[in-house]
């Protein structure tokens, strides 16, 4: 396990992509693909019209997300604010970055997890270039937040 912070680890990387991969498969097993941004923009119709159902399975996959990711920020005793970047400046940045990427993935007609994940098993060319592109924005993108939690 790797955790550089007060010795709480994180997840091993191996076992985390085993979990995935077994989940996507599960996923395929039942018909469906890996993805989240359509709940949102569902959610987004259901709050203005009130005319859209919400029970479809990818409700239940983004609160399976919500809950796995609590459970294992708590398990691992890393759940709350965290470093030094904190309050208010780290709210309004996760706010502004979701926001970002929300749109990003309505522009794209899908999120990273549908392209990426999906796209990815089913041998994608699309999904590998994108794959390629989000990995460099990631590395741009971290050194931006490096500077702002020192």
């Amino acid at each position: 396990m790797i955790g550089p912070e007060k010795g709480r680890p994180y997840w091993n990387p191996y076992v985390a992509g085993a979990a995935l991969g077994i989940a996507v498969v599960i996923s395929f097993a039942a018909g469906h693909y890996f993805g989240a941004s359509r709940v949102f923009a569902t959610l987004a119709r259901w709050l203005r019209d009130r005319d859209v159902k919400l029970d479809f399975w990818m409700s239940w996959e983004v609160l399976g997300l919500l809950a796995g990711g609590a459970i294992g920020s708590l398990l691992a005793r890393r759940f709350g604010m965290g470093g030094g970047f904190g309050g208010r400046r780290r709210v309004i940045a996760a706010v502004l970055g979701g926001a970002l990427v929300m749109l990003g993935s309505r522009f794209a007609a899908g999120c990273t997890s549908g392209l990426a994940v999906t796209g990815g098993i089913r041998m994608s060319v699309g999904a590998y270039v994108f794959m390629g592109a989000m990995f460099l924005g990631g590395f741009a993108a971290a050194a931006v937040a490096r500077r702002l939690w020192s």
